[in-house]
């Protein structure tokens, strides 16, 4: 995504005047990959999952995948240190209201990634576009697209992102294995049944 989208994308979230009222961070595995350009091999990067209730009454998840350096996508820009350090990592959200679009997408890529390896073909090709939160008033979304990307005919990652290419090295990647956690993530949110503790009532 080129950096003026990106401005524009930051805009929108930050343009409404939507505050988080709750959040609460879940205890995961989950691992989020980013492609290391000196290694030239996708890898896994701390990655960190929380659960948010908006002022405008709509929950969240969003999933933070901590990157090696400030995206690619804003290298261009002149920023401070302090605010370049802040800016390095990748964040998704997934709306509530919208988690059996992910699902669906979600399988589609595992029951494609079963087919390519099979048949040893490598291939990017976007699976759904469903839409998510954005901070733009009540009920505003932003389209989130989901998509298959192989990094050979054995090595196929579920890409997310919210727009652009598929195979953008700011994307969010997940292996076979991380597109089922994710999934798993997805389906206990959408039921209300993920761990949550209120630390304010535990650690006072």
């Amino acid at each position: 995504m080129k950096p003026f989208l990106l401005i524009i994308l930051a805009l929108f979230f930050l343009g409404g005047c939507t505050t988080v009222e709750h959040s609460t961070r879940i205890s995961t595995t989950l691992q989020a990959m980013e492609f290391n350009s000196v290694a030239s091999r996708y890898m896994d990067r701390p990655t960190f999952v929380n659960v948010a209730k908006m002022s405008d009454g709509r929950s969240v998840l969003t999933v933070r995948m901590d990157t090696y350096g400030v995206p690619q996508s804003l290298k261009t820009m002149k920023m401070a240190p302090a605010l370049a350090e802040t800016m390095k990592n990748v964040q998704i959200t997934f709306s509530r209201e919208n988690v059996a679009g992910y699902i669906n997408a979600i399988d589609k890529f595992v029951e494609w990634a079963e087919l390519a390896t099979n048949r040893n073909d490598a291939f990017t090709k976007e699976i759904a576009s469903v839409p998510t939160w954005a901070n733009g008033g009540k009920n505003s979304t932003l389209p989130l697209k989901f998509g298959f990307h192989s990094g050979n005919d054995q090595q196929h990652f579920l890409t997310v992102c919210y727009g652009g290419t598929l195979a953008n090295l700011d994307n969010q990647f997940f292996t076979i294995s991380g597109a089922k956690k994710l999934r798993q993530l997805l389906l206990a949110f959408s039921s209300d049944s993920l761990r949550q503790t209120n630390i304010d009532d535990v650690y006072k």
